[in-house]
């Protein structure tokens, strides 16, 4: 808070305590109403935590190419269709269902680094991703995956 906020704020404390004593000096209501205005602000500067840096978002692939090698990013949903893809999404605030999707391997969740290959892409936003070496795919979105090796 700039400087001319904390002097307004002691002048209206020291007004207030003032009208309330009904009598005194004003360079006492004015002088205790700064001492209350800065121990306010330092009650209230306590109470709340500095803001660390902000983490910058990962970067998003703009158009991923079939065939390329990518790294995966940890967290994002994978299923083997988009049908199942989309009942996973939906079903993402329920952390039972959504595990019962995993456990009959109908959805799943990415780890970090893992090499894969573009297999297909869906606008908007979606793409379907391969392990070296396998057959089939999952499909995810593209922010789960970042430039490869």
């Amino acid at each position: 808070m700039g400087l001319l906020a904390i002097l307004s704020l002691g002048v209206w404390c020291g007004f207030i305590y003032l009208v309330k004593r009904k009598g005194g000096s004003a360079t006492v209501g004015i002088g205790g109403g700064f001492i209350l205005a800065l121990l306010l602000f330092a009650i209230a500067g306590a109470m709340i935590e500095p803001a660390g840096p902000a983490a910058a978002p990962a970067p998003r692939i703009a158009t991923p190419k079939i065939g390329t090698q990518y790294k995966t990013r940890s967290g994002y949903l994978i299923a083997p269709t988009q049908g199942q893809y989309d009942k996973a999404v939906a079903l993402a605030v329920d952390k039972v269902a959504l595990a019962k999707l995993i456990d009959r391997g109908e959805a799943g969740i990415l780890s970090q680094g893992i090499t894969v290959y573009c297999d297909d892409i869906e606008f908007p936003g979606r793409i379907k991703i391969r392990l070296p070496g396998e057959t089939e795919g999952v499909w995810t979105v593209i922010e789960a995956i970042e430039p490869g090796p």
